[in-house]
């Protein structure tokens, strides 16, 4: 029994250590490309509302994707396999990318990209959730997974910005295509969890409810989920416009989020053990307190105090990202059990496209119609009320009686 034991943590340690390394190649690809592809873009003529329309269809096909991809890896009752097709797909599709020679080639790549980053995204996660359903260490294990991609982001774009000026744009797309092949090989070391482990564990997991549009603490969490992120698409849109109006060089909104990122990629496995240990959904509820906060500081800005003010935000800010992210994505991994794991993650997944979509919409529309001002009050409003949401679900209930130990 005790062989056995060990042999079943040290395989869920081993899978969850190649998806962070996995997890970590994949965000600094994201970081490598993603600020330039709107200057890519434009350099093969793309105008601004165009470059909009690339931005935001990409972004709507990722919406039903994350949930068709997380139910048919509950069909299909393996992970493995849709991660290694995605990986496999974003590969082709950065080299793709590095070759393109007109808006439509990439429009059509960016397309099958984001499919394939939401599926990935999606299953990868529900991966993560079946292989540490029986930890005592869930918080930290998800904290480090997604803190290195934090980090790993900031790298990828500091890398692109030596790549781009020494060698173009388009290598920087090729380099992303490399470590995207090199995680698709770590991915072939991944396992599912094995047949009698999943019967096991579905076993123990037996009752736990299934995730259910019908429970007010699951509507509770979801319109948290899309509340928090209509704000935060909405300010992080605007804010390198936001730099410019107070005089700031174009580079200073990359500097600040760098800092953020930092932050946030020191504070996330610290913010899991604190969910292990505290539960999340405390933790959770105060992540739109710190980001309301941080847009107070935002409109309180003074020309005198623009420097001290802006770090003690993105301090704010690493924080308020970073418990929201980790506490958002061990809950969502935590509700049901194996067998709707991946149609729920899904769903978590749809909300944070739902609300990213709407606050790329918005964010433009309520700088021109008030100001920048007017803009952080409205995001600081619906991150305060994503708190309130949070700290409701906290209060009455969790979404399963499984998590009702582990979340409160």
């Amino acid at each position: 029994m005790l062989k056995r034991w060990r042999g079943s943590l040290s395989a869920r340690l081993d899978n969850v250590s190649l998806l962070t390394a996995i997890q970590f190649l994949m965000f600094m690809g994201m970081g490598t490309t993603g600020p330039s592809l709107s200057i890519y873009l434009r350099e093969l003529g793309a105008s601004f509302s165009r470059i909009s329309a690339v931005l935001t269809t990409s972004s709507l096909v990722s919406l039903g994707a994350n949930y068709a991809f997380g139910r048919w890896s509950d069909h299909l009752g393996r992970r493995k396999p849709i991660v290694l097709g995605a990986l496999a797909v974003l590969t082709v599709g950065l080299a793709l990318l590095s070759r393109a020679r007109s808006v439509e080639q990439i429009w059509a790549i960016m397309v099958m990209d984001h499919i394939a980053i939401a599926a990935y995204m999606t299953v990868g996660l529900t991966l993560i959730g079946d292989w540490l359903a029986q930890s005592d260490n869930q918080g930290r294990r998800i904290g480090t997974y997604r803190g290195f991609g934090s980090i790993a982001f900031a790298a990828g774009a500091l890398a692109s910005g030596i790549v781009i000026n020494r060698l173009g744009l388009q290598q920087a797309y090729l380099f992303a295509s490399g470590g995207y092949l090199l995680a698709t090989l770590i991915g072939l070391l991944v396992q599912d969890l094995p047949p009698q482990t999943a019967s096991e564990a579905a076993a123990k997991e037996a009752t736990a409810s299934r995730f259910s549009l019908r429970d007010p603490m699951a509507l509770l969490f979801l319109t948290g989920v899309v509340l928090w992120n209509v704000a935060h698409s909405a300010q992080t849109s605007m804010f390198p416009n936001f730099l410019r109006s107070l005089g700031m060089p174009s580079e200073a909104a990359n500097w600040l989020w760098g800092l953020a990122a930092l932050v946030e990629g020191v504070l996330m496995p610290f913010i899991g053990v604190m969910a292990d240990n505290f539960g999340s959904l405390l933790i959770l509820a105060s992540s739109g307190l710190s980001l309301a906060l941080t847009m107070a500081g935002y409109v309180s800005l003074r020309s005198a105090a623009i420097g001290p003010v802006l770090i003690s935000a993105q301090i704010s800010r690493g924080w308020g990202f970073a418990s929201y992210t980790i506490t958002s994505m061990l809950h969502a991994t935590q509700l049901g059990n194996r067998k709707s794991r991946g149609s729920n993650v899904g769903i978590y997944g749809t909300a944070m496209g739902a609300g990213n979509i709407i606050g790329l919409a918005v964010g433009g529309t309520l700088v021109d119609w008030r100001g920048f001002t007017f803009l952080f009050a409205v995001c600081a409003v619906s991150y305060f009320t994503s708190s309130v949401l949070f700290a409701l679900m906290r209060r009455g209930a969790v979404l399963t009686p499984q998590v009702a130990g582990q979340s409160t």
